[in-house]
């Protein structure tokens, strides 16, 4: 005997999670085969990223920091940045180094999204009330709670306002 396959829940398409959104986009460095590098940063620009990726490579790999005495201590060696498939790739002598920085992105909950939310339960709940009695702000509170909107401690920061709120999430890795 065959088991039936289970019905498919109907999509609720009246209710949609927030959507989240780009809030920054910037430079990752990072050396492959090396798990500690002073350079694993992230930067603002592309510019900002290649100098200090070439920096940190330069002291990890030959010993000398920026602060050294250049005349005196630099190595003899010529960096380069390569673009290969949507990164660059630090050359020394044009040889590949391992150094590669990515674009990567930062993501947050859109502007108003928890306002609205929290909104709709207020409204939710005062008409509720309103139509049939017996509930009051406690279930109010109740169903912030359950949706993920919490009050805030006495001596919380009140600048908050609900999930994701403030929370960055990166989510492209090397």
């Amino acid at each position: 005997m065959t088991t039936p396959a289970p019905t498919p829940e109907p999509v609720d398409f009246r209710t949609v999670p927030p959507k989240i959104t780009t809030v920054a986009t910037g430079w990752q460095a990072w050396w492959e085969d090396r798990d500690f590098w002073d350079g694993y940063l992230l930067y603002a620009d592309i510019d900002t990223a290649k100098q200090h990726a070439a920096v940190d490579y330069v002291g990890e790999e030959y010993g000398w920091q920026s602060g050294d005495d250049p005349d005196d201590e630099a190595p003899e060696v010529t960096l380069t940045w390569a673009p290969v498939r949507e990164r660059w790739h630090l050359l020394a002598d044009g040889a590949y180094t391992g150094v590669q920085l990515y674009e990567t992105h930062t993501y947050a909950a859109q502007p108003g999204q928890a306002t609205a939310a929290v909104l709709r339960i207020v409204s939710d709940t005062v008409i509720e009330a309103n139509d049939s009695g017996g509930i009051d702000l406690n279930d109010l509170v109740t169903r912030l709670e359950q949706a993920g909107y919490p009050l805030p401690d006495d001596d919380a920061d009140t600048t908050a306002a609900g999930p994701m709120s403030g929370q960055a999430n990166e989510t492209r890795n090397p």
